[in-house]
């Protein structure tokens, strides 16, 4: 691999809430990044994920996590494109019966993984930034897509009608992401 990358770091795919091939207090740092909301999507899967990450670091060790934060009602015209959005995807999820992400305050994430064992945890709230055409392409394709999974006609049309207005308000105005938060903590 370019520039001695696979001397450096080891990849291992795990599920983050149990990561038996990773051995006690033996990774230096934990970076992630639009995860925390997706873990959280299971009962107490974020608790257990926190608590490993807690188990493999190192006395010392760091974690990052980044994730977008809940955002119920839009604070500004450009917000509404991303709360909406989110808001489509998680009812039309929920309606399906399929998991859906589960976005985290950051002073519940505190909380978690404080209980767990970590110290100095700081975290800061960052303005969100615009959405590009393509996640929104991506968005309307991909709630068309589990969209047409909905029994119900009328319910599955009203779900249809919401997505274009999505679309057609980002194409006028375009939009921004929810707030995003970056929370930091040692071991």
């Amino acid at each position: 691999m370019e520039h001695g990358l696979l001397d450096l770091v080891t990849f291992e795919k795990a599920d983050l809430s149990s990561m038996p091939k990773i051995q006690n207090e033996s990774v230096d740092i934990i970076i992630s990044t639009r995860t925390i909301a997706d873990i959280n999507s299971f009962p107490c899967r974020l608790v257990k994920a926190i608590a490993e990450f807690y188990r493999v670091l190192r006395k010392g060790g760091r974690i990052i996590l980044s994730d977008e934060c809940p955002c119920l009602k839009a604070q500004s015209e450009q917000e509404k494109v991303g709360v909406t959005r989110w808001q489509l995807a998680k009812a039309i999820s929920h309606l399906i019966g399929r998991p859906h992400s589960h976005e985290v305050e950051p002073e519940d994430l505190e909380f978690i993984t404080t209980l767990v064992g970590f110290q100095r945890c700081r975290w800061a709230v960052f303005k969100g930034e615009s959405i590009p055409p393509r996640r929104i392409n991506h968005f309307v394709v991909s709630a068309t897509e589990t969209t047409n999974q909905i029994e119900n006609p009328k319910l599955r049309k009203a779900f249809m009608g919401e997505i274009k207005a999505v679309k057609k308000v980002f194409d006028e105005k375009g939009g921004v992401f929810p707030p995003r938060y970056i929370f930091h903590a040692v071991k």
